[in-house]
């Protein structure tokens, strides 16, 4: 990017000593009115590939009798959502008896362009340009200097995850990437001696353009133009101005592109206060041509079908980046072959074999971690990005009795559940854990049980510090949730049905932000000896009370709120915050 700053500061600061290498003396530092005006121009161009409009404000900085510095900026925008800018600064001065003996308009100018392509990518570049212009010929060349950076085009991507042994591999083709081209065009026009008496002026242009980069297919080929001007057109003024024009060009990338074109030009006299009776020679007409250059930044897209990927992979698990795991499906011994994967193991279970049917509870291991599919990897080297797996839904139908679906029992070690949905049958809990030193369960949802969460034991391990994010219990039994001691944090949780308490928590500390329990049997939240930090908490229907506090100390704000509006607090032994209960203080 560097380089394309310099390039642009160069430019200007060229043209800008190039405006003031003349005489001082030769221009305005009076009210005396402007030769040159201000002018906006509305462009229409309808193709075979797209449509688009362009508006244009001509702006003098400086000028005298032969020369004029002036500023360009443009917008356009077409029917395939591409949308670009333009800034611009230019400078040309009249030379008399010149090249042929003629009167030539000599200019360059510098634009610096942005666009935003329909793939959603912007590129930078910068444009500077060269002209020559008599009353009958034009000559012009430009040059493209655009930001060398490649983007991907998304949705081209065709990248699966697997695994080889235990280690995480993307294979595939990656995204497809696109960037702007560096380049150039040019022209040369010429304006004919025919139909003098009608139309102020017919012009017909041929040209060429090139651009090109490494990997990419060449764009390059003819162009031409045909023009028909009428000035004060309608009698709107001697600098108002219709062309209708038609474009054609070819190259193998984009075959062959045509436009139809109408632009209307409109005089601004009075930013630069030039009385609209100034008449201005052929020659000097000139001096406000519009800078002809293309339309918007060439971007090319890469050759072939992209990125061919087959490398290590990663997956991001509580802030680390782990490669090796085990992955399991609806055809593995899913509750046999989870124990048999070790203490810090990273299981993966994948959805694409259908129902995950357990035959025995889940046993989880130290430090183990189990991810449902559909999450995003990582290649380790290009970063190409690919999914594994689709999310699975487990269910423990075919286990009798009390088991828990999912069980943790290890004091002092980390669990880590994420991406999966529970179905639970049986009469015991679906999430069950003892102890554990960091609890992470995260976009999880557990329908039945007993108890859809439960952590720590009364006489046992507790959860030391637990997270519950982006979690859904529903139809249980008997409790929602459960936490005995420990401290919990949950956001983003919802809990529907449980048949009785919707939580229930015996000491330790719980933070709940964005907590809602709809119809609970009994009590919607009921606390008991502990520490609670209540933000934006709902219930909704409850069946006995909405609140119970007991022995608690609790703090609340930001939209605690119940339907009814029932709420116990027995022997509370304070109120830090400010809980409110349908603008009720609980004392």
């Amino acid at each position: 990017m560097h380089k394309l700053a310099a390039f642009i500061l160069l430019a200007f600061v060229s043209l800008f000593l190039t405006a003031c290498s003349g005489s001082a003396t030769h221009y305005y530092a009076s009210p005396t009115p402007s030769k040159w005006s201000s002018h906006i121009e509305l462009e229409l161009r309808k193709g075979n590939r797209r449509n688009l409009t362009e508006s244009e404000l001509f702006l003098p900085i400086s000028q005298n009798e032969n020369s004029l510095l002036f500023a360009d900026i443009r917008g356009m925008q077409d029917n395939n959502q591409n949308q670009e800018g333009n800034i611009g600064i230019g400078y040309r001065k009249i030379t008399e008896n010149g090249f042929l003996g003629k009167d030539w308009v000599l200019g360059s100018y510098a634009f610096l362009d942005i666009r935003n392509t329909e793939a959603d990518n912007k590129f930078v570049q910068g444009t500077v340009g060269l002209e020559a212009l008599s009353e009958h010929l034009d000559i012009r060349a430009n040059f493209y200097a655009p930001q060398a950076k490649e983007k991907d085009v998304s949705g081209t991507a065709n990248v699966t995850g697997t695994v080889v042994g235990t280690q995480l591999r993307v294979i595939g083709t990656g995204n497809i990437k696109e960037r702007a081209l560096p380049g150039l065009d040019f022209e040369i026009g010429y304006k004919l001696p025919i139909l003098e008496n009608t139309i102020d002026a017919v012009k017909i242009y041929g040209g060429g353009y090139y651009f090109d980069a490494n990997d990419y297919r060449t764009v390059a080929g003819p162009r031409g133009r045909l023009e028909l001007q009428w000035q004060d057109f309608m009698g709107m003024g001697d600098d108002t101005r219709l062309t209708l024009g038609a474009e054609i060009q070819h190259d193998r990338v984009r075959q062959t592109t045509a436009f139809g074109m109408a632009r209307l030009r409109i005089p601004l006299y009075n930013i630069n206060k030039r009385p609209p009776d100034n008449t201005l020679t052929a020659i000097e007409r000139r001096m406000t041509e519009r800078v002809i250059r293309d339309v918007d930044i060439v971007n090319g897209v890469q050759e072939g079908t992209g990125q061919i990927v087959d490398e290590a992979a990663g997956i991001l698990v509580n802030g680390t980046t782990v490669t090796d795991v085990t992955l399991l499906d609806a055809t593995d011994n899913v509750a046999a072959d989870i124990t048999a994967a070790g203490a810090g193991s990273i299981v993966i279970l994948d959805g694409s074999q259908g129902q995950i049917d357990l035959n025995a509870g889940i046993v989880m291991q130290p430090n183990q971690a189990i991810i449902g599919g559909g999450i995003p990897i990582a290649g380790l080297n290009s970063r190409v990005t690919g999914t594994i797996g689709t999310r699975p839904t487990v269910t423990d139908a075919g286990i009798a009795g009390s088991t828990t679906t999912i069980f943790g029992n290890s004091a002092g070690n980390d669990f880590t559940l994420q991406g999966i949905d529970i179905v639970s049958n049986t009469l015991g809990n679906s999430l069950h854990f003892n102890g554990a030193e960091n609890l992470t369960i995260r976009d999880v949802t557990t329908t039945g049980g007993v108890t859809g969460i439960s952590m720590g034991l009364f006489a046992g391990p507790v959860v030391t510090n637990g997270l519950l994010e982006n979690v859904t219990i529903a139809n249980t039994v008997g409790f929602g949730a459960l936490q005995i001691g420990g401290t919990i944090t949950m956001r983003d949780v919802n809990i529907n049905n449980p048949g009785t308490f919707g939580e229930l928590i015996f000491t330790g500390t719980t933070n709940a932000d964005n907590l809602t329990i709809r119809d609970p049997g009994l009590a919607g939240l009921f606390l008991i000896s502990m520490n609670a930090n209540l933000n934006n908490v709902t219930v909704l229907n409850s069946g006995t009370s909405s609140f119970e506090l007991n022995n608690t100390i609790a703090s609340g704000k930001n939209n605690i709120s119940v339907n009814p509006a029932l709420m116990h607090c027995n022997n509370q032994i304070g109120n830090t915050g400010s809980l409110r209960i349908n603008r009720e203080q609980c004392l």
